[in-house]
């Protein structure tokens, strides 16, 4: 008999901890496709994060997936590495970089620019998807990004990797949208993966939604839909993978092809 109550108290408390958010606002996303790094092609001489990628994913009816951090001089940019050297071919760390530097360097050889994130909210672009990177500069970037959006009528979403800038989040603007992204990982110590691969900060961030790599999903990924929770999947390369989820999943960070469906699966 005892067993059997510490074994309920052990699942309410479990359903409890991991019950998502379910606020309804303008911020709310629904079920869409969202272009991962805007519409972009290397290969065809469009950067990823590149005002052109943007342009194209307007012009096309899409949401788009960013990524943003913020410059040594405080300017919120564009871009998705610590250092510059891949987009660039310049090593250098970008949030130890003036953005008066940073703005000179071209994106994949081509004449795109890393942008400014007020340049590309000017874009009014169907909705965003917006990944604040992981940094130690938690409330100085989560009090810059929130500045930007501050007069953006657009619907976005605030995510991040980090639970901890989630939190952040939480503080400044607890009802912005917010999404913890899970990536299962081997690279950081036990208990970090332990942490990390199954939200144990789930609890105290609250989020609206959780966005994982479609191949990774896990028990924590199902049972958050199973209680009401919305679910994103990333990058989804093959229109076949997003309709054998389409069950699992309210919307998709996808890149390669473009979905013919564009407002929901």
């Amino acid at each position: 008999m005892e067993i059997f109550i510490i074994l309920s108290f052990f699942c309410l408390f479990i359903l409890f901890y991991y019950y998502p958010n379910k606020r309804i606002k303008h911020t709310d996303l629904g079920k869409h496709h969202y272009a991962h790094r805007g519409l972009y092609n290397h290969g065809t001489n469009i950067p990823e994060n590149s005002m052109m990628a943007f342009r194209k994913s307007k012009h096309l009816g899409y949401g788009c997936e960013l990524d943003v951090q913020c410059t040594k001089d405080g300017k919120v940019v564009v871009f998705h590495d610590d250092n510059c050297l891949r987009m660039t071919g310049y090593d250098g760390i970008v949030e130890a970089m003036n953005y008066s530097d940073l703005s000179l360097l071209k994106l994949k050889n081509t004449d795109e620019s890393i942008p400014l994130f007020k340049d590309v909210l000017d874009l009014d672009l169907k909705e965003l998807v917006i990944e604040i990177k992981s940094t130690k500069l938690r409330r100085k970037v989560v009090s810059a990004v929130l500045k930007e959006l501050k007069t953006y009528h657009g619907k976005y979403s605030i995510c991040s990797f980090d639970p901890l800038i989630l939190l952040e989040l939480k503080r400044q603007a607890p009802m912005i949208h917010r999404g913890l992204i899970i990536e299962k990982s081997n690279t950081k110590s036990f208990f970090m993966n332990l942490v990390l691969d199954y939200a144990l900060l789930n609890g105290f961030i609250r989020p609206d939604y959780i966005s994982m790599n479609y191949k990774d999903i896990n028990i924590i990924f199902r049972l958050f839909r199973l209680l009401g929770g919305r679910t994103l999947v990333w990058t989804v390369k093959d229109i076949s993978v997003e309709h054998d989820l389409q069950n699992l999943i309210d919307g998709v960070i996808f890149e390669n092809y473009l979905p013919s469906i564009k407002n929901n699966l």
